[in-house]
C-alpha cells in the first residue's frame, strides 16, 4: 500500500508533551547482570506501572558507551548483538575486538555502582555513576586528576 495523502500527521511539541505527567516513569533500578570485564551492565528497572524492564549499558571503548532501552525487554539476552549498518562491523563483539583495548573498573556501593574506564596505558577516562533509588545516571570525564560532569 502506498500512502498518497496525510501519510504523516504533524503534531506540535506542546500537544505531544501535553500529557507527560501521565507517562510511565522509572522509579528504582538494580543490577540484573554485570558482564564479563564489566563492559556490559544489565539493569532491572521498575516502572511506575509495576512492570520490570531492562536497560543495557555497553562500553564500546574507554570514552564511548551506548545505552539500550526498550520497555518490552525484561533481560539483556533479548537485545540483538547486531549493529545498525551505520557502524563499521555488523556484530558488537567484533566491533570491540577492532578497537583499542580498555578496562572498566566496577565498584558496587549501597544504592549505586560506579564504573570507571581506563585506556590501555591505565589512564582513567570516564566515570559513570548509576544510582538505584531513585534511578539516575551521571557521567564524568577526567582531565588529568580532575573530573567534570558531562
Amino acid at each position: 500500500m502506498i500512502c498518497t495523502t496525510n501519510c504523516f500527521k504533524f503534531v506540535k511539541v506542546e500537544d505531544f508533551f501535553d500529557d507527560y505527567k501521565n507517562w510511565h516513569t522509572i522509579g528504582n533500578a538494580s543490577i540484573q547482570n554485570l558482564g564479563k570485564d564489566n563492559k556490559d551492565v544489565a539493569l532491572r528497572l521498575t516502572g511506575s506501572e509495576g512492570k520490570n524492564h531492562n536497560m543495557l549499558i555497553q562500553f564500546v571503548r574507554e570514552d564511548i558507551f551506548r545505552l539500550r532501552f526498550h520497555p518490552g525487554k525484561e533481560n539483556a539476552e533479548t537485545y540483538s548483538s547486531y549493529n545498525t549498518r551505520s557502524l563499521i562491523l555488523d556484530d558488537f563483539d567484533n566491533l570491540r575486538k577492532k578497537i583499542a583495548d580498555f578496562t572498566v573498573n566496577a565498584v558496587q556501593k549501597s544504592g549505586s555502582i560506579e564504573l570507571t574506564t581506563f585506556d590501555a596505558k591505565g589512564k582513567s577516562n570516564m566515570k559513570m555513576v548509576v544510582n538505584f533509588t531513585p534511578f539516575s545516571i551521571t557521567v564524568f570525564e577526567f582531565d588529568g586528576d580532575e573530573e567534570f560532569q558531562v
